[in-house]
C-alpha cells in the first residue's frame, strides 16, 4: 500500500463508515407524513437533518423561493373579509 496503511487498518476504517452510515439512517425517523400532519418538533428533526433525509428517503431538494416573486412581495388571500369573518365565527 502506498499510504503506508495496512490491509486490516482499511477494514476497520470501512467498518467504522459503515457504523456511522448505519447510526446516521436511525436518526432518519420515518414519521407518518403520508397520513397526518406532523407534529412541531417531528418537523423540526426532519428539516435539522435534511441532508440525511433527502438521502435516506430521497427527497428532493428545492432551489429557495420558487414561486413567482409576487408571491413574496404582494401576497394574497384566497379568503375574502366577508369568508373569513364566517370562518372564524363558524
Amino acid at each position: 500500500m502506498m499510504s503506508g496503511e495496512s490491509v486490516e487498518e482499511d477494514k476497520d476504517v470501512d467498518k467504522l463508515k459503515r457504523q456511522i452510515q448505519k447510526a446516521e439512517l436511525s436518526q432518519a425517523i420515518k414519521y407518518d407524513w403520508e397520513n397526518r400532519w406532523l407534529k412541531g418538533d417531528e418537523y423540526y428533526h426532519i428539516l435539522v437533518h435534511a441532508d440525511l433525509y433527502i438521502k435516506s428517503f430521497k427527497f428532493a431538494k428545492y432551489p429557495p423561493k420558487v414561486h413567482p416573486i409576487e408571491t413574496y412581495t404582494e401576497p394574497k388571500s384566497s379568503i375574502t373579509l366577508t369568508n373569513r369573518r364566517d370562518y372564524v365565527f363558524c
